[in-house]
């Protein structure tokens, strides 16, 4: 509650918002286009099990198919686990993603 307060006193109000589900990355690379860094939880992930990381880019890829073109999000994340924000977490993984994001108003 004290950064709420720091914020406010410096003339700017803040929400976070709570979302949980993958949605393949989509809803968290609208976050990153406004411009905001997101809180990503992941649970039950192959590599990083319950693990929280940084949300901070992602790449977006076309795999080409005969029955049809598939796209796919890979979500560029901070991990706290190499010195670079250089890993990815594919937006269609297995497990489920928890998230939260900061909106300065």
């Amino acid at each position: 509650m004290r950064s709420k307060k720091y914020i406010s006193h410096h003339g700017f109000s803040v929400s976070a918002k709570f979302h949980s589900g993958t949605s393949k990355g989509k809803k968290i690379v609208s976050v990153i286009d406004g411009g905001r860094p997101c809180h990503l939880i992941l649970h039950g992930h192959y590599m990083y099990e319950d693990h929280s990381v940084l949300a901070v880019g992602y790449q977006q890829y076309i795999y080409e198919h005969w029955y049809g073109d598939t796209y796919q999000t890979y979500i560029r994340i901070a991990d706290g686990w190499t010195s670079k924000a250089s890993r990815f977490v594919w937006g269609g993984c297995k497990g489920s993603w928890n998230y939260v994001y900061v909106e300065l108003k």
